[in-house]
């Protein structure tokens, strides 16, 4: 993963909290979660994005994460807004990773990419409650080759944004 603001790779723990991300390529990058060290695994906690294009993934990108020892790792309260491509927030081969009250809004609205605000993609025990998506270049709410998920107490409004629309809330 590249061009990110803050990047956690092959970790043990990693907190990325309470920064503003301005016109950055894809603003968090958290990949290659170690498990043999006990730990509490990621926290990606009350980040503001604004602006930036991804290229590839997203504005925040989990890629080959598991769970920590202790806890699952938790994406929350993030506010990710106005991007002119890629998703919001990017999950992929990962497992028990927690998605809560992250506020999407204005993602890639734009571009030509089929890009969503939020898009989850060959992973496990992923929980996704009480977000929201407004205004999403294609699904405000996208899982592919998931398995065991929760999705709960979530808001999709204005998703497929793009003409013609390609996609819905969920999908």
């Amino acid at each position: 993963i590249t061009d990110g603001g803050a990047v956690c790779e092959a970790f043990s723990d990693c907190n990325i909290s309470n920064n503003v991300f301005i016109a950055a390529a894809s603003a968090i990058d958290v990949s290659g979660l170690v498990t043999t060290v006990p730990g509490v695994g990621a926290v990606v906690n009350g980040n503001e994005i604004y602006g930036g294009s991804a290229t590839t993934y997203g504005a925040i990108n989990i890629i080959n994460v598991a769970p920590g020892s202790m806890n699952a790792s938790s994406v929350s309260g993030n506010i990710i807004h106005d991007t002119t491509s890629g998703n919001g927030i990017y999950i992929k081969r990962s497992f028990g990773v927690k998605v809560n009250d992250n506020h999407l809004f204005n993602i890639s609205l734009a571009s030509t990419q089929q890009s969503q605000c939020f898009l989850v993609q060959d992973s496990s025990g992923i929980s996704l409650t009480g977000n929201q998506a407004i205004g999403c270049g294609a699904a405000g709410y996208q899982l592919q080759g998931v398995g065991n998920f929760i999705l709960n107490d979530n808001m999709s409004l204005n998703a497929s944004q793009q003409s013609p629309a390609t996609s819905d809330g969920i999908y």
